[in-house]
């Protein structure tokens, strides 16, 4: 497996807004996986799941032939979670088991060790984690990184985004190459408001790359010296949901920066995914070298617009 995606698989039943609800959507880590394989045909999951993981998710995976050595049943069941969004765009999520049981999955035998990365690692070009500030994870993937010589991308989960773990972040950031952060978890760890303070935060990290996700208004691609804002693209038609539109763009900027796409292009890429991924329930079902062909040559045409 040359990309994996690290995370937890969570099926999402989801609760909007104005009251209408959808049920069983494929979610979690799910979306790390479909913003790798849209743009690699050899990428998939490294994740510890329940035995029914294969009935949830198995057409997906088969249809889109996505590598499953990666995967481990470890449970009977795999998350499942309802996700309620708020009027503010932000949402807040919980397992329909209980929460003593979410907390289990999280924190305990359902997440992802470093040593469960150790047998896909010798075939690593890059490595998407959805994670905590794991110190002790994260040394085990910087050795796994040194030895290997692939890329990591961190997407901090929104609960640590808080100020007493910025020392934390800082050293987790010196064992990977790249960083992923959205406007109010940003706002929330650097204790400062609006864009472009954020910006300026970030570019104090000890990390390669951020992917400063903005909502509805697009993203910024940064370096510790420039920051392009790549706008978010408006879909013609219905945006079903807008779910794991962070986690997919996250990877497809990991997989476009470990190809070696310069940043604006990073930035260009992960926004079309996030595009793509709008237009359904839970990730793109059919990942076709067609619909492949189809992005690549939209994010050449709007580098070359941009570029003008």
């Amino acid at each position: 497996m040359k990309y994996a995606a690290v995370g937890l698989p969570i099926t999402n039943d989801i609760l909007y807004t104005d009251g209408s609800t959808v049920s069983k959507i494929l979610g979690g880590s799910t979306y790390g996986v479909e913003g790798l394989r849209l743009w690699d045909d050899d990428a998939g999951f490294i994740a510890n799941v329940g035995e029914d993981f294969y009935d949830i998710y198995g057409d997906w995976v088969r249809n889109n032939h996505i590598p499953t050595e990666g995967i481990h049943i470890m449970h009977e069941h795999t998350p499942y979670t309802l996700v309620t969004y708020k009027e503010d765009g932000d949402w807040s999520e919980a397992s329909i088991y209980t929460t003593e049981f979410h907390d289990e999955y999280l924190f305990g035998y359902l997440g992802v060790r470093g040593e469960d990365v150790d047998a896909i690692a010798p075939g690593l070009k890059g490595l998407n984690v959805e994670r905590d500030c794991d110190l002790t994870f994260f040394k085990h993937i910087k050795q796994l990184k040194d030895k290997y010589g692939f890329k990591v991308m961190w997407e901090i989960s929104s609960g640590n985004c808080i100020p007493q773990n910025l020392e934390k972040i800082k050293e987790i950031c010196t064992m990977v190459d790249c960083f992923s952060i959205n406007g109010r978890e940003a706002e929330r760890t650097f204790g400062v408001k609006g864009d472009e303070a954020c910006i300026a935060a970030l570019q104090t990290l000890p990390v390669a790359f951020t992917l400063f996700r903005v909502g509805e208004k697009g993203l910024y691609a940064v370096t510790p010296t420039d920051a392009w804002f790549v706008p978010c693209r408006r879909y013609n038609g219905p945006v079903c949901d807008p779910t794991g539109c962070g986690n997919s763009s996250t990877a497809t900027a990991l997989w476009a920066y470990a190809e070696g796409y310069d940043p604006l292009m990073i930035g260009i890429m992960s926004n079309l995914t996030a595009h793509y991924n709008v237009r359904q329930y839970g990730p793109v079902l059919d990942m076709s070298k067609e619909l492949r062909q189809e992005m690549m040559d939209a994010a050449k045409a709007e580098y070359a617009a941009y570029k003008k």
